[in-house]
């Protein structure tokens, strides 16, 4: 069976990728509206891809760094997030390697209907140096995919984020 197409014994799965930002916080909404529309499970999943310490603190621009203790950090994390679905509805995944790999294997697994992502529209420069899961998993998800874009500030916060950078 395609894993696009969900068994007639099991209910459908939609798989939510979750980084824990606005961005999906964006498509966590979206996944779950699908699901009320759909019926089936909401599947969330986290992938953390842990590297080596370096000795520049890069977490600044997305890259994570070695703790030994944030396994169970994120799994904290995953099991808070409020869900407006009932509980035998949703279920955590916590997975561990390259992010879009992790995510379409899961899908493949569950034999997802929907894939559902968040998308932070960094620029050229950051996409390059952290790469873009959401363009990864358009090239390789088995199933539809929607890609939700994180809120931009207002325009306010964007001048006065701009002011401070020029001050200093």
């Amino acid at each position: 069976m395609p894993p696009h197409e969900a068994s007639e014994s099991s209910q459908p799965s939609i798989l939510c990728g979750i980084d824990f930002t606005s961005a999906s916080d964006v498509a966590l909404n979206a996944a779950v509206e699908e699901t009320k529309r759909r019926g089936g499970i909401l599947d969330l999943i986290h992938v953390w891809y842990p590297v080596e310490p370096i000795p520049v603190d890069m977490s600044g621009v997305g890259l994570p760094i070695y703790d030994s203790e944030l396994p169970a950090e994120l799994r904290g994390q995953l099991e808070r997030i409020e869900v407006d679905l009932p509980p035998d509805q949703v279920r955590r995944h916590l997975e561990f390697g390259p992010a879009a790999d992790q995510i379409v294997r899961k899908a493949e697994e569950l034999h997802s209907v929907l894939l559902v992502v968040g998308t932070h529209s960094r620029g050229p420069i950051m996409r390059w140096f952290v790469g873009s899961v959401a363009t990864d998993l358009l090239r390789m998800a088995p199933c539809p995919i929607l890609v939700c874009r994180a809120p931009h500030p207002p325009e306010s916060e964007h001048a006065e984020g701009h002011a401070k950078n020029e001050d200093g």
